[in-house]
Parts: C-alpha cells; sequence; structure tokens
C-alpha cells in the first residue's frame, strides 16, 4: 500500500455546519498530470462563511475510513436545519500500470441520544487501465435497509456462498458499526470478512489502499490544535516519519508537554527522530534559531519501565530557552513540520490547515507556499485570512467562500495570468463583480453606534 499514490480529487459537502451545499477540486489531479507535482488548495473568506467546514470533513473522513468512532461532538456539525450530512470524495489512484478512479459517498446522521451515526455508505470505482472505464459499485450499505447487509445483492450473495456465517457476521457487523460510530465498510470486522470473501483483487485493493491513506498520509490540522497550543498545554506535533531499513512508518499526533517530558524508551526514540528531522528545516525558516533538547536522567515508573525526562528548547546563539516561551507562530509552525515535510517530499501525503496564517509572519508564509508549490510532491489544502497567498499562488489553486450557504466555494472567472488576485478579491469584496457574492456587507457607521451604545449601557450600568 505505501507504493500506492493516493490523491483527493474532488470533496463535495452537504448540510455541514452553515454550508448546505459546497465542492472543491484539487488542481491537476490524476496520472496524466503528475508532472505538475504539488496540489494546493487554498480556501478564503470572512469568519464563519464555512472555510472550516471544509477542513471538518476531512477530519471525518479521516476517522471514517481510518475505521475509528466518530466523536459524540462531531454531530454538532450536522446543519441544524436538517438531520444528516452528506460527504462525497473522489481519489486518483495510481500503482504501477494500474490507474483507477475511487468514489466514495457517505451520510452522518443522529443516531439514538442524538450520538452521530454513519447511515450511508458506497464505494465505487473506475478502472482507467481498461477499455471499458465503467464504474462499479463495491458496496452500498443503508441501515434502514433491514433485508441484507450491504448491496449490489451479487456481492453479498458471493461472500455467503463461500462461508455462510458471514451472512450474520456481516450484519452483526453493521449493528456494531451504528453502535460504536463507526464505517461499516472499513470497520476491522468488515474488512476482515471483504478481505477474506473478495475474489476480486481491485475490491480488495481499493478499500484496503483507502485504509491506508487515511491512517498513515491523511493529516488534518483543526482549530482546536491552534487552541491547545496558545493554551501553554501541549505541542500536538502532527508528524510522519519514515524508517527506510526497517520499512516502518510512525504517523500520527505527538504530543510533547511544555517542560519536562517523561518518555519511555519507545516514544523517546520518536521524539529524537521528529526533532533531527525539523532541525533540518528550522533554521531556513526561523533564521538563528535551532531546535534541541536536554535529557535530565532516568527513573523507574510505576508500573516498571524506564522514563527518561527530556525538555524541548530553543537555541539562538548561546541562549537557551524552553519551548514555552517563544511565540504562538514559532510553536504552530513546530507543530506541523513534520508533516508539511512529509506532504513535500511525497507524492501520496495529504495536509489539510484550518487556519495556516495563524500567528505565521505574512512575508514568510508566501514564501513557504512558494515552495511547496514549485517544487512539492505531496496535496495541501489550507484556510486562512492572510493574503499574500493570493499573489504567490496559481489562481486555479484559490477558492472564495461566498455569502449564498447553497453555492459555499468558487473560483474567481475572468482573472488573467497578470491580475493580482489579491487585489482582485479586495476590489470584489466592495463592488462585487463575480456570479456569487463574497462578503456580507458590514457598514463602519452601524459598527460606530454599536461600539457607543455598548459603551453607554456598561457606563449605565455602573
Amino acid at each position: 500500500m505505501n507504493k500506492s499514490i493516493v490523491k483527493i480529487k474532488n470533496i463535495e459537502i452537504r448540510n455541514v455546519k452553515n454550508v448546505k451545499l459546497g465542492s472543491i477540486s484539487f488542481p491537476f489531479s490524476g496520472k496524466e498530470n503528475r508532472e505538475r507535482q504539488s496540489e494546493i488548495v487554498g480556501v478564503y473568506g470572512q469568519n464563519g462563511s464555512g472555510k472550516s467546514a471544509l477542513v471538518n470533513s476531512i477530519f471525518i473522513l479521516k476517522m471514517v475510513m481510518s475505521g475509528y468512532s466518530l466523536e459524540d461532538e462531531i454531530v454538532n456539525y450536522i446543519h441544524k436545519e436538517v438531520s444528516d450530512s452528506t460527504f462525497s470524495f473522489e481519489f486518483s489512484v495510481d500503482k504501477d500500470d494500474k490507474h483507477l478512479i475511487l468514489f466514495y459517498d457517505f451520510t452522518m446522521s443522529y443516531g439514538q441520544d442524538d450520538i452521530p451515526i454513519i447511515s450511508y455508505e458506497k464505494l465505487a470505482y473506475k478502472n482507467l487501465s481498461d477499455d471499458s472505464h465503467s464504474k462499479t459499485t463495491i458496496i452500498e450499505t443503508n441501515y434502514q435497509d433491514d433485508t441484507k447487509s450491504f448491496s449490489p445483492k451479487v456481492r453479498h450473495d458471493d461472500l455467503v456462498k463461500i462461508n455462510k456465517s458471514f451472512f450474520t457476521d456481516l450484519i452483526v457487523s453493521r449493528e456494531l458499526a451504528l453502535e460504536k460510530k463507526e464505517s461499516f465498510i472499513f470497520r476491522e470486522k468488515s474488512m476482515d470478512i471483504f478481505n477474506k470473501g473478495f475474489d476480486n483483487s481491485d475490491f480488495k485493493y481499493v478499500i484496503n489502499v483507502l485504509q491506508f491513506f487515511a491512517r498513515m498520509n491523511l493529516f488534518v490540522v483543526q482549530m482546536d490544535h491552534h487552541g491547545v497550543i496558545n493554551a501553554n498545554v501541549v505541542i500536538p506535533m502532527t508528524m510522519r516519519l519514515d524508517n527506510f531499513k526497517s520499512k516502518k512508518i510512525t504517523s500520527g499526533d505527538f504530543p510533547i508537554a511544555f517542560g519536562i517530558n517523561k518518555l519511555g524508551n519507545e516514544n523517546l526514540e520518536v521524539f529524537k527522530k521528529l526533532i533531527d528531522q525539523m532541525s533540518l528545516l528550522i533554521n531556513t525558516i526561523i533564521p538563528g534559531m535551532e531546535l534541541i533538547y536536554r535529557e535530565y536522567g532516568k527513573e523507574t515508573s510505576k508500573n516498571g519501565k524506564i522514563e527518561t525526562s527530556i525538555e524541548l528548547l530553543s537555541k539562538r546563539g548561546e541562549i537557551e530557552i524552553p519551548i514555552k516561551y517563544e511565540s504562538d507562530g514559532i510553536k504552530k509552525i513546530i507543530s506541523i513540520l513534520s508533516a508539511l515535510i512529509a506532504m513535500y517530499n511525497r507524492e501520496s501525503i495529504c495536509v489539510a490547515i484550518d487556519e495556516l496564517d495563524a500567528g505565521v509572519f505574512e512575508y514568510l508564509l508566501g514564501e513557504m507556499l512558494k515552495v511547496i508549490s514549485d517544487s512539492g510532491k505531496g496535496q495541501l489544502l489550507f484556510t486562512s485570512h492572510n493574503l499574500r497567498a493570493l499573489e504567490v499562488l496559481n489562481k486555479e489553486s484559490i477558492y472564495f467562500t461566498t455569502t449564498n450557504p447553497s453555492n459555499r466555494f468558487i473560483k474567481f472567472a475572468n482573472i488573467k495570468n497578470n491580475h493580482n488576485l489579491r487585489n482582485v478579491y479586495l476590489r470584489t469584496i466592495e463592488i462585487g463583480g463575480q456570479k456569487e457574492c463574497v462578503y456580507e456587507e458590514t457598514d463602519p457607521y452601524e459598527i460606530s453606534r454599536a461600539f457607543r451604545l455598548a459603551g453607554k449601557a456598561f457606563k449605565d450600568a455602573d
């Protein structure tokens, strides 16, 4: 699976937070455009216009395809006017001479006690390596259908013919998926049955390659990630480390506390490799700064394991300070740097970051995006308020949110190569000119008046 190149092509979301309908496409996706290297999507718009909903949706995709349980609070992402949210993702997959287009649709609904459930799923694909290019449904399941665990019927019946116990096992697996807030398709028990029972190698390959992508190659940084950093609790380092000798991949979040960390031998090894990896790059992003760590000895924990006390610090010249006292922007960069390194170097890595610009100097942000755009290999989706990216990225990489919840994300039309997209955006906010309004107009006079009234009310209360 590690040699398969998986890329997200298209995303469509319905009834997610304040987005009734919105879709985006990564530019230059697909085998025929592989020479174009990195694929970047930046999403811009005013506060509360649906940017975070897009990143939240990718996080839900990661959880669902990984076979993990959804957190209870995710049910609050469902639009308040409806009872479910729907998500449609399209992927391209390349491995040697194999080229597939995959389609994964799912619905998240309110379950009993208002917990989130995956109430509908459909997984299909096209094999572009053969002549037919026809779309084949592998699995489609709907919890409201009590007659069978999934369709198409022929696929279900073929599995049961191989092993009659699969009939009951699949029904049980679907019921447990609802109870545990998991995907029926990607939960461990179902995948075990599919891998044993499907005689079509493409079916097994599609399910497994998507789960590998979700678990190892898809990274999502939501707003709560930044909140933990700003609260000076921990730095949740989003990381991807490859050991080419052992062919082992270490992927996920590695939380580093501000202050002393007590790490077992395995976590200590990961920590050192992570800091060593980032140290190769950090000085070029933040001139004069180094990342270092200090070890303060070993001790035996209550469970009898040896732990090493270690602290992360920054160093400028001869001065060392705990990382806690660095700026939020520097801590933010450190927290996402490993994932960005992986995305820059590997085609199959996708990183989605909400408010990439939070605390990051405008010019530095532009320089980093320009480097990734020019010579990176993976995919990056980010939201931002910093307009510097509009001056350095291709216009095909930029989406803008609108005031229309039924058409939340648009690209600007009639943009020529010599146009400054930043200036066009600001002008569009002021005078319009695009097919949708991109800014909910505010009135400076009304804002000023509201400030005065609020101050008067406060004074009167005294």
